[in-house]
């Protein structure tokens, strides 16, 4: 290897089995968009998926009689949606954890106690091969898999396998602990160690991510970005909760939340870090699948009738999911989904602000007014600066109006959302977001009932110092109301 130098109880156990980069644009299956479709099973009353191909057409996972998975077989389900047994020496107690993002090379782990070896198959050849390690991440192109090995006295180490150099094990390697997640071409490696971790192997450069909680609390890094600028995993924010998290070199690790409980999970994110998929707790305490964006914050995904759902996988755009969710008679089904993308149609030019970013304004939910599900968003602002949303029916283009710093991009009667509760301080992440259900929409005259095929114009205001104090304007949206 010369370029490397040196829950359920389905949930907790596929937290100790580990989970792959997610660098998973959507195929033949996203032509059209929906809730979950149950993928089946090879027979069995349970499945789950674990990784998607990075255009969504592959999904990877196990087809068994128990939830958990233990009496597994590996599953390749094909565009079509058809289920096959992965070609392995042991099918029985054996998940398929990952699929490269090209879709030709399926990598896995046994779930025996005994069984030491993972395997790695390379589609429409006869068998798998067997490798010294149980596998958890392949990269892009399949030449490059990570995850543990076992030793003699019972323990794990880290470790890799590559098509130009074979196993290599990274005990040796200070912090380094089970590879969960590689970047696209292999160098980069994120997994568990005292705490999370990512070191990139061209550089030599460990990195300990920290926790949200601080001191020695657990943290551990499931997936990551393509070029490995940003990890998602969990961490813990106190003895007993943990929480999906975001990492950046810029902003460190950051908290994402949850479905209204106290715990989330993020095992993959999209090939530009902008999509994470995972589970959260909502109020009721039941784990159910998420998709988080800056713009749309944590979104539950459903389930398939029943009460609980995983997601674990994410296409490279962000638009395919897969995982498992739960049946209304209690049996748990592999799932793959399509999302929608974001609603409405950008359009004029932001300034950069005191960050150095521009800021952007989306639409998150639906445009459709009956669903009661609509919220603007507005992102890439100063930590904590305050500011409001305003709308209108026309577009324009006003530079610096006022002595701002940017540009008014709505004209004719604007609105504005100043009332209770509408004029926020931006989070320390830099987001506004005002739900607006139902959907008013303020003018000069007075409020305007949302109504079906108006088209409306949406910007955000807030207050800036670049490098005196001044204000700024976000880009805008318009959509069509439904």
């Amino acid at each position: 290897m010369a370029r490397f130098n040196l829950t359920p109880r389905a949930l907790v156990f596929l937290l100790v089995q580990g989970l792959s980069c997610g660098f998973g644009a959507a195929g033949l299956w996203a032509q059209t968009a929906g809730g979950m479709v149950d993928l089946g099973t090879l027979g069995e009353p349970h499945s789950a998926a674990r990784s998607v191909s990075a255009d969504g057409r592959f999904v990877v996972g196990w087809s068994g009689t128990n939830e958990s998975g233990e009496l597994a077989r590996p599953t390749l389900w094909d565009q079509a949606g058809t289920a096959t047994l992965v070609p392995v020496p042991h099918q029985l107690n054996t998940q398929a954890t990952a699929i490269s993002a090209d879709g030709t090379t399926v990598v896995g782990t046994p779930l025996a106690l005994f069984e030491t070896h993972g395997f790695r198959w390379s589609i429409g050849t006869p068998a798998a091969a067997e490798l010294a390690l149980k596998c958890a991440a392949v990269s892009a192109d399949g030449r490059t898999v990570g995850g543990k090995s076992d030793n003699a006295a019972g323990g794990f180490a880290p470790a890799l396998w590559t098509t130009s150099g074979g196993f290599q094990s990274l005990h040796l390697l200070p912090g380094v602990g089970p590879v969960q997640g590689l970047s696209a071409d292999g160098t980069k490696i994120v997994g568990r160690g005292a705490r999370a971790y990512r070191y990139d192997f061209t550089t030599a450069t460990f990195v300990d991510l920290g926790s949200l909680g601080g001191g020695a609390l657990f943290s551990e890094a499931f997936a990551c970005s393509a070029d490995a600028s940003v990890v998602v995993g969990r961490a813990f924010i106190n003895n007993s909760d943990d929480r999906a998290f975001r990492w950046t070199p810029a902003s460190g690790m950051q908290d994402l939340g949850t479905l209204g409980g106290t715990q989330s999970h993020a095992y993959a994110v999209s090939r530009d870090g902008q999509v994470i998929v995972g589970s959260a707790r909502n109020g009721a305490g039941r784990w159910r699948a998420f998709r988080w964006t800056a713009a749309g914050g944590m979104q539950d995904l459903g389930t398939l009738g029943g009460l609980r759902s995983h997601a674990f996988g994410v296409s490279a755009d962000g638009s395919v999911i897969v995982g498992s969710a739960q049946l209304p008679n209690g049996e748990w089904r592999a799932f793959r989904q399509v999302v929608l993308g974001e609603v409405g149609t950008r359009y004029c030019t932001a300034n950069a602000n005191s960050t150095g970013s521009a800021a952007q304004v989306s639409i998150a939910g639906s445009p459709v007014i009956a669903e009661m599900n609509f919220s603007l968003v507005a992102t890439d602002l100063p930590a904590t600066s305050f500011g409001f949303f305003l709308c209108s029916p026309m577009q324009a283009f006003v530079a610096f109006p006022g002595g701002s710093q940017g540009n008014l991009c709505l004209g004719g009667a604007i609105g504005r959302f100043v009332g209770p509760g509408q004029v926020q301080s931006a989070t320390v992440a830099g987001t506004l977001r005002l739900a607006l259900q139902p959907l008013v929409l303020p003018s000069p005259t007075g409020p305007i009932p949302a109504q079906i095929g108006a088209l409306w114009c949406f910007q955000a205001w807030y207050r800036d110092a670049n490098p005196g104090a001044t204000s700024n304007f976000t880009d805008a949206v318009s959509v069509t109301l439904q």
